[in-house]
């Protein structure tokens, strides 16, 4: 009996070495899909091993995650065309599969009236397979993301259903599922299949991944499969499930979510205010130059991954190098835009309608001329896209096209291993509300960020600092939290200004965890304030602010160009006073000191003077955006011989300005003018025929004072 339970142990671990070395093995895999430039197929390497999936897929597995790439790579090939000699079917062939066991649903007519747009290609296989656990049957999923095709994009802006009803999953993926789910059963039924040995490989990139993690959930929701037996890989994965409640990753737990975070597609529709769409499964973020070390990312990470993006592209990688801040400034937007998804579907300018006019006009209309590549001239979007000449432009247009491509995240899978190619650190915003100056300053102390009067200097952003507007004067800063940052506040004002601070953090993936509460803090012309941001929120996640104030003052001024700016401006003004007269202006210089000239027409006797005034002045904020004007005119009047004290009048003038700003460039203000009026040599001006002035203040006879107040706008 002992010798008969040695020779079955013996039996097992030979089964196990035997089975490991037969099937495990390293082979080459044809790649060609979307965005691939060669004419043939590009060779990659990768392992395969059947024992993978007698292992648990609750453990995420980072062989399975590359084979999961290259199919969701391929499955872009339309098998339509080539039944026989496609790459897809070639490779389910060298992983044992027979061609007998091979369904492709490619053939798809979207004039169908039960699903119409929202149709999916999709392909099944299966193949025995043995391990420690047995025999099983292996049974392959594999479903394509959006190609060129206008109504499977349509699809994906159907959030909800044709009645507008609040739908619990995204209308236009639940629907492609259950075409699919109904071919998969179909399928498990003709060919005999168990469902007490069958495992499950499922995957698909961006539309097809989220019908992949929602096709793992339909196979456990009905009980016939259990977790355990099915292993989801997705890449781009977007929202497709709104509730408010997290969902529990660990029921979900055999689902993986590959993202980059820099991917607008993943964070849509968004989580973020009283929107709340979620996917089912844990992700893991790719790293990027916000999650990771800089120079780790920009001499190791980088030049790796080229290797492979360089073979399918032609062309090296096009980060945006500034992690999940466009995706979640895009976010910000809907969900401020719209308070909820109803809103966005019932507003009055009918937006999905636009939208998917858009979409219609962008892509091409006969598919059957339009394989699954680019073609030049077939489109004008993909066109703008891909000949842009301007290199500044050409790069935000690549990085648009690369953030998503499919070739990034396989080339990203192939070049790094596990512990490489994913980062969980998160990132985080500072919203500003106010006018103020700011200056943000890296670890070496470099200008990476400035703000002049509660505006962004766009030409002054560098690289790994992002800044966005929002509303009105409210803006956002982004920072990364793998290094520190030094930002500096001031406002050359008169008066303390207040400016509103909120830090907002975000995880790796760009989902806005909390939102602290709002800081309000003061600065003057005397008095500045600093704080530190970036890898520091991480131990203490909060805005510490530190008075600064002379001499340092003075040095943060200087270095982040915070000084009162001399930016050429000509404001032309319009304005009426009180003494029923209206004036015309315009003013011609800088903050520091500018020319004015004026003309006023008295309203009672229009035409009996002809006036020119001009004056030299000077602007200081007085508090946020209230400004102090400071002028000096000369007024040159000439007062019509029909009216007392007629000819050539001199009148020294002040004027002192009160203007608001609700925009840059835009002024409404109030005046105060004291005109000198000198008995007996400047008599016309101050007619009753011409002005009915408020009195005057005497100082010395012949000498008074007259003031007026006037209201105006200056643009």
């Amino acid at each position: 009996m002992v010798m008969m339970k040695k020779f079955f142990a013996l039996f097992l671990i030979f089964t196990h070495v035997f089975c490991g070395q037969v099937f495990s093995m390293e082979m080459d895999f044809p790649i060609s899909g979307l965005l691939t430039v060669s004419d043939e197929a590009v060779k990659v390497r990768a392992e395969w091993q059947d024992s993978w999936f007698f292992c648990s897929p609750f453990k995420y597995n980072h062989g399975l995650a590359r084979i999961a790439a290259i199919f969701s790579e391929i499955s872009y090939i339309d098998v339509s065309g080539n039944p026989d000699g496609n790459i897809l079917k070639s490779t389910y062939r060298n992983l044992g599969v027979k061609d007998s066991d091979m369904e492709f649903h490619y053939d798809i007519d979207y004039s169908l009236p039960v699903y119409g747009t929202n149709q999916m290609a999709f392909s099944i296989a299966s193949k025995e397979i043995s391990g420690p656990g047995g025999r099983r049957t292996l049974v392959f999923l594999v479903i394509r993301g959006t190609p060129y095709e206008a109504s499977e994009w349509i699809s994906n802006l159907d959030v909800m259903d044709e009645n507008l009803s609040q739908s619990y999953i995204h209308d236009g993926f639940s629907k492609c599922v259950e075409q699919i789910h109904s071919s998969l059963i179909y399928y498990l039924l003709k060919h005999r299949i168990d469902p007490d040995r069958t495992t499950f490989f499922i995957t698909g990139h961006s539309r097809g991944a989220a019908a992949s993690s929602l096709m793992g959930d339909k196979l456990i929701s009905e009980g016939l499969f259990r977790p355990e037996n099915i292993f989801v890989y997705t890449f781009a994965c977007p929202n497709f499930l709104q509730q408010e409640e997290k969902l529990d990753s660990d029921k979900y737990g055999f689902i993986w979510n590959i993202i980059n975070a820099e991917d607008a597609v993943p964070s849509l529709p968004p989580c973020r205010g009283n929107w709340h769409f979620q996917k089912f499964g844990r992700s893991r973020t790719i790293v990027n130059r916000w999650n990771v070390d800089k120079n780790l990312y920009d001499k190791i990470y980088i030049p790796k991954m080229n290797e492979y993006y360089k073979k399918f592209l032609g062309r090296e990688y096009s980060p945006f190098k500034n992690g999940p801040f466009v995706q979640t400034q895009f976010s910000r937007i809907v969900t401020d835009s719209f308070n909820t998804i109803e809103d966005y579907y019932k507003n009055i300018f009918n937006i999905p309608q636009i939208t998917k006019n858009m979409v219609k006009s962008i892509f091409p209309k006969d598919r059957e001329t339009h394989p699954g590549k680019y073609v030049e001239g077939e489109n004008w979007f993909l066109d703008f896209l891909n000949n842009i000449t301007d290199h500044s432009i050409e790069s935000i247009s690549l990085s648009l096209t690369d953030m998503h491509a499919c070739e990034m995240y396989l080339a990203w899978i192939l070049a790094l291993d596990e512990k490489e190619v994913f980062s969980e650190l998160g990132s985080y915003q500072i919203v500003m509300d106010g006018f103020y100056e700011c200056a943000v300053f890296d670890e070496d102390e470099n200008l990476v960020a400035q703000i002049l009067d509660g505006a962004i200097q766009y030409k002054k952003i560098s690289l790994p600092v992002a800044a966005s507007p929002i509303l009105g004067k409210k803006l956002a800063v982004g920072l990364p939290a793998n290094e520190d940052f030094k930002i500096v506040i001031h406002k050359q004002s008169l008066a303390p200004t207040v400016i509103s601070l909120q830090l907002e953090r975000y995880d790796s993936n760009g989902v806005l965890v909390s939102t602290e509460e709002k800081t309000n803090v003061f600065a003057h012309i005397g008095m500045g304030l600093e704080f530190c941001g970036g890898k520091v929120f991480d131990s203490d996640p909060k805005i510490c602010m530190e008075k600064i104030h002379g001499k340092e003052l003075g040095q943060y001024i200087e270095s982040g160009g915070l000084e009162q700016q001399e930016k050429f401006f000509v404001y032309p003004e319009l304005f009426f006073d009180l003494d029923r007269q209206m004036g015309l202006g315009v003013h011609v210089g800088n903050p520091n000191i500018y020319l004015s000239l004026l003309t006023v027409q008295p309203l009672n006797n229009f035409w009996s003077v002809l006036e020119l005034s001009p004056g030299v002045g000077h602007q200081n904020a007085v508090f946020a955006n209230i400004m102090l004007d400071s002028e000096i005119y000369t007024r040159l009047i000439y007062v019509f011989p029909d009216v007392k004290g007629h000819g050539w009048n001199f009148v020294p003038s002040l004027r002192f300005t009160l203007s608001f700003k609700p925009r840059n460039y835009v002024q409404f203000f109030v005046a105060g003018t004291f005109d000198f009026h000198i008995g007996g040599f400047n008599d016309g001006p101050f007619s009753p025929q011409i002005r009915d002035h408020l009195g005057g203040i005497n100082l010395d006879t012949p000498f008074q004072i007259v003031p007026s107040l006037s209201f105006g706008l200056k643009i």
